[in-house]
């Protein structure tokens, strides 16, 4: 299992503003990076590296150059190896963004940049080719092959939109199916994620990135692209985050990633009589002469292993299916799983989050296709499942055709005329009204409070692992702590908040989502479309370390870890510290933090959101699609009938 810096970040706007922060001596001169730490083989941890001397590569190091540190404790280093003489290699996965955005030169581009890549790795490092458009593809898993490689990448071809949500959450579970300790993912995007393609929202392909423990290159052409979506996900996860203004400077890119990756060192440590604690901080230091370079990176608690086993109940392999039909996916020791991934022939056609895990087969062609599940464990393993399904082929139509269809649809069109006939005279008719008397204000779209409650009260979550807690500092129930877990709680005056305010102008039905992550609170704040538009209230995201204050829905919390609360639940208000401020990105830097003011959230093709749908497994975005509070966001589907209506009115409201 392998575990890379989860970064300690800010988020005060819906757009991801994101910060990673992580503490490091890098500029000019002497610089070290760890990349990552693999403790799979505990108590020996292997740390990979990345050195370099005024940006240059420095080959040829010894062992006795570094030194390191976990907690505070000094860590013997017992093993060296450069990466050019790395017997097991580097597992490298090449995301190529294949959208109709990138036809002509771009892709042209692309391909002779990933050719190039390829040619400067290392003849023992494996690659795989990842695409994306309207989906997300496997063209080739890992191979040494160079020839077929070539071949994968020749073949690509740019249509449709641009699921990058999708694809960043794709390549983060492949590339942690990997075995190998130097691992990494270079993904090309010139846009952001369009045309509602993704099966998972913004923050859950960040968070897939992260979980995966494998750096991200994220390489960004043109100004049509989302540099806070890439620019985070290259620094939480340990990579670098490049921008390449037209298309002749990929292959200058792609080069200078290969001299990186080229250019780093496995250093093997033993970590023997110092156990794992919950958050760990290894240092790693570099002396050359008299410069010194150090770079810290936290790593996780060592897990044992989750051993999780796969079957399909009601799915056999070499089994005729057709659209709709279902099997489950029985993965045991259930606790131990974190998601299910469901590909037909390579393309993800499915994401499951919670048990029962039950899967309906989709429309596909007729014919033979390769079923794989994917199961992902807490341990960071995955467990796979195959089966061979057969679509067979619509029945032929024996004797004579019938002209009992061609009536029925004849008789449907006669009907869905008459209907459009009787719409458009009836709506001629009450324009003769005069323009006040079809005018209704917003006041009247509005419902009331009570509309927002949905037919279920009960809360959101029910923490029963805290991890942590709130306590109220003012308002009513001022000094009472609330427990918060893993899984996220909603707080707000509506029955179904665990955290429940007191109702009152200042206290919505719902105000935010709150879980603990690696010893911090990730507050989601939420807000209404509606909100938006009457109010000027807006979303958004902070996380808090142990001790920092809060103020929602009128009340001022402070977030305290559970191992770190004290007997007394009672706590004074303190003022907030001010964010801290990065310095803009150079190339193959670890990517900056964007600036702690609110922003536009950016701008997708045309009118359209960059953000897609939310999902509705977990409670992360504001609402599930679908549900009451989601219709009365995006405004009422009827108007309610005033004193005085006749049918005649007509129908539409400004």
């Amino acid at each position: 299992m392998r575990h890379l810096l989860t970064a300690c970040v800010l988020l005060t706007l819906a757009a991801f503003a994101l910060a990673p922060s992580r503490a490091s001596t890098q500029g000019e001169g002497l610089t070290v990076d760890v990349v990552s730490v693999d403790d799979g083989g505990y108590p020996t941890l292997r740390a990979v590296v990345t050195v370099a001397q005024d940006g240059a590569a420095l080959p040829g190091l010894a062992a006795n150059a570094f030194s390191a540190t976990l907690g505070g404790q000094p860590l013997p280093v017992i093993g060296l190896t450069e990466a050019a003489n790395d017997a097991s290699g580097a597992d490298i996965t090449l995301v190529i963004d294949v959208s109709g955005s990138m036809g002509g030169a771009p892709i042209e581009q692309a391909k002779a940049a990933a050719r190039d890549f390829i040619g400067a790795l290392g003849p023992r490092d494996r690659i795989a080719l990842i695409a994306f458009s309207d989906d997300v593809r496997v063209l080739l898993d890992y191979t040494v092959d160079r020839a077929a490689a070539l071949a994968a990448v020749n073949a690509l071809d740019a249509v449709g939109d641009t699921a990058l949500y999708q694809a960043t959450a794709d390549a983060a579970h492949w590339a942690a199916r990997s075995a190998a300790t130097r691992r990494a993912v270079v993904l090309l995007s010139d846009g952001l994620d369009f045309g509602g393609r993704s099966q998972v929202a913004r923050d859950e392909s960040l968070v897939e990135a992260m979980n995966s423990g494998v750096p991200f290159y994220a390489i960004g052409l043109g100004n049509q692209i989302d540099r806070e979506f890439l620019a985070y996900l290259a620094g939480a996860t340990g990579g670098r985050f490049l921008e390449a203004p037209t298309p002749g400077d990929l292959v200058g890119l792609y080069r200078a990633v290969a001299a990186e990756l080229q250019s780093q060192y496995v250093i093997e440590l033993d970590a023997t009589g110092l156990p794992l604690a919950q958050r760990s901080e290894l240092t790693v230091t570099l002396t050359r002469g008299a410069e010194q370079a150090s770079d810290t990176i936290e790593i996780q608690a060592h897990l044992p292993p989750a051993n999780v086993s796969v079957t399909l109940e009601g799915l056999a392999d070499g089994q005729e299916v057709r659209p709709g039909d279902e099997f489950t996916i029985v993965a045991t020791p259930e606790e131990a799983v974190i998601g299910v991934t469901v590909r037909i022939d390579g393309v993800n056609v499915g994401e499951l989050r919670t048990p029962p895990f039950r899967f309906a087969i989709p429309s596909i062609s007729e014919g033979a296709h390769e079923l794989l599940v994917e199961v992902r464990a807490i341990d960071g393993s995955v467990t796979n499942a195959t089966a061979g399904i057969v679509v067979p082929a619509p029945p032929a139509n024996e004797g004579g055709g019938s002209l009992l269809p061609i009536a029925a649809v004849v008789a449907v069109a006669a009907v869905a005329l008459a209907g459009l006939a009787y719409v458009v005279l009836r709506r001629r008719a009450k324009r003769t009204r005069p323009l006040e008397q079809r005018i209704k204000p917003w006041g009247d779209r509005v419902p009331n409070l009570e509309d927002w409650r949905t037919d279920d009260d009960a809360p959101l979550a029910v923490v029963t692992e805290p991890l942590g807690r709130l306590v109220a500092l003012t308002g009513a129930h001022a000094g009472q702590g609330y427990d918060i877990g893993a899984r996220p709680v909603s707080i707000g005056s509506s029955p179904r908040c665990a955290v429940r305010l007191e109702a009152g102008p200042d206290a919505a039905p719902e105000e935010a989502r709150v879980w603990v992550r690696n010893g911090r609170l990730v507050v989601h704040r939420v807000a209404t479309l509606t909100a938006m538009a009457l109010e000027g209230a807006s979303g958004g995201w902070v996380i808090l370390e142990p001790g920092d204050d809060i103020d929602l829905g009128g009340v001022r919390f402070r977030f305290e870890l559970l191992s770190d609360a004290p007997e007394s639940t009672s706590a004074a208000p303190r003022p907030e510290a001010s964010p801290a401020t990065a310095e803009p990105p150079g190339a193959l830097r670890v990517a900056p933090a964007p600036p702690q003011s609110e922003v536009e959230p950016p701008v997708g093709h045309g009118d359209e959101a960059a953000d897609p749908a939310p999902s509705d497994h977990e409670p992360i975005s504001i609402f599930r699609e679908g549900s009451r509070f989601a219709q009365m966001a995006d405004g009422p589907s009827a108007e309610r009938d005033e004193p005085g209506d006749t049918e005649d009115e007509d129908d539409t409201d400004f």
